[in-house]
């Protein structure tokens, strides 16, 4: 995000946040040959006839610990060997990479939330700080720019 607008963390009153790496927004480039096709998510408009931007952080914030609940879960239902042996040979590791496959999925969710709630933070920090404070905030970066540049950094 730039000018560190509203980092969104879900978890400010206790736990770490999500430590993933997020997928970047659109980017509008076309992909190269060879390469995955980014990961985009169509994001709500903010407007005064659609849900206010608050709501959609609560309910994304509930979805987000919700998911990290179940996440805890299914660690604890990680398969355990005793309980595969009697079955064919690799039967063990067929089931953890069962197992991995579904948390790496709610993982891929978890970044999405995430990614959603830095968004709709700073949609809701653009909406909280007077038109003034924005101008004079790239009226200093301006100024700091040109003192830089004048002292040759």
């Amino acid at each position: 995000m730039k000018g560190g607008a509203g980092k969104y963390n879900p978890t400010a009153g206790g736990k770490p946040a999500l430590n993933a790496p997020m997928a970047s927004p659109k980017s509008g480039r076309k992909k190269a040959e060879g390469e995955e096709e980014e990961q985009t998510m169509k994001l709500p408009t903010i407007h005064m006839n659609g849900t206010g931007v608050q709501d959609l952080l609560d309910a994304n914030e509930a979805a987000w610990r919700a998911l990290r609940l179940a996440m805890d879960a299914m660690r604890q239902a990680a398969p355990n060997g005793r309980d595969y042996y009697p079955q064919e040979a690799g039967a063990i590791e067929v089931a953890i990479d069962e197992h991995q496959a579904r948390l790496h999925a709610m993982h891929g969710i978890a970044r999405e939330l995430q990614e959603m709630g830095e968004y709709l933070a700073t949609e809701q920090e653009k909406r909280t700080r007077r038109p003034s404070a924005l101008a004079r905030e790239k009226w200093v970066e301006q100024a700091r720019a040109a003192v830089r540049e004048a002292r040759g950094e």
